[in-house]
Parts: structure tokens; sequence; C-alpha cells
């Protein structure tokens, strides 16, 4: 049997490993993954909206692209030469493949 004074002395030890488990996410890597993929679709999802609506892709847009998704202008540059179609859909799908290149 587990003296009073001796399982007093335990419970602190418990109580901190409980509290630490609890602060700690599981997988901090796959959280931060999910709101990485979720800040670049919600950038997308804009850039692709106000490209659209312009029409064309033009300097200001690939500036605003490299900016928005941390990438090289003469890589979005490249990008931009390759995309056939001024389309929302279709832009959307293509920036958040290339904001989830790197």
């Amino acid at each position: 049997m587990v003296e009073e004074e001796d399982a007093e002395e335990q419970e602190p030890e418990d109580e901190d490993s409980d509290a630490t488990d609890a602060d700690t996410p599981a997988e901090p890597d796959q959280e931060m993954s999910q709101r990485f993929r979720k800040l670049i679709e919600a950038n997308a999802q804009r850039l692709a909206r106000r490209i659209s609506k312009k029409g064309s892709l033009d300097a200001q847009e690939i500036a605003l692209i490299a900016q928005a998704l941390g990438l090289q202008e003469p890589e979005v540059r490249a990008w931009a030469v390759s995309q056939p179609s001024t389309d929302e859909t279709v832009l959307l799908k293509a920036l958040i493949q290339l904001g989830n290149s790197k």
C-alpha cells in the first residue's frame, strides 16, 4: 500500500506530464503543412479571380504571384508563358500547383 506522503509526492510529477502532453500538438509538421496549403489556396483563389477579371497575365500580375507565393519572378514568368487560358478555374488549379511546387 502507498503511504499518503508518497502518493502526494508522486501527484505533481503525474500532473506535469499530463499538462505537457495536452499542450504539445500531436503532429506539428502536419498542422503547419495544412495551414501552409490553406494559405496557398487562399492566395491562389484571390490571384485567379483578379487575373481572370483582367483577362491577361502581365508583368504586374507576375510580380504579385511571385510575392504572394514566395517565388522568383523568372520562375513565375516561365510558368505564365505556359498558361493556355485566363479562365478562373484553370488558373486556380495551376496557381495551387505552382505554390505547392516548392
